[in-house]
């Protein structure tokens, strides 16, 4: 399966592969950063979303702006990782 082999190949997919939810459920379980490349509809889903984080925080940056603003979602993005808090709106780390 080439998202095994190299995910970031979701870059080059068609639209249709990178709209795939399971497809890129699979592809952040491997590079969590491969996140940026999925369809922007994919960024607000909370299972994707907190899978890329599993794997690296630096992935809660290609979340949607709702999703870093909502601070139960950040809870959890936290305590998967604390360095997710470097990417949660300002207004959530200001409290």
């Amino acid at each position: 399966e080439l998202v095994v082999i190299d995910s970031s190949a979701l870059r080059f997919a068609s639209s249709d592969l990178r709209s795939d939810r399971e497809l890129v459920l699979h592809a952040v379980r491997h590079d969590g950063c491969a996140l940026q490349f999925a369809d922007e509809s994919l960024h607000s889903d909370r299972e994707v979303v907190l899978e890329a984080i599993r794997q690296s925080a630096l992935a809660f940056q290609f979340a949607t702006k709702e999703l870093r603003e909502d601070r139960d979602f950040v809870v959890q993005a936290v305590k998967l990782d604390r360095s997710a808090l470097l990417f949660a709106s300002e207004d959530l780390c200001a409290d």
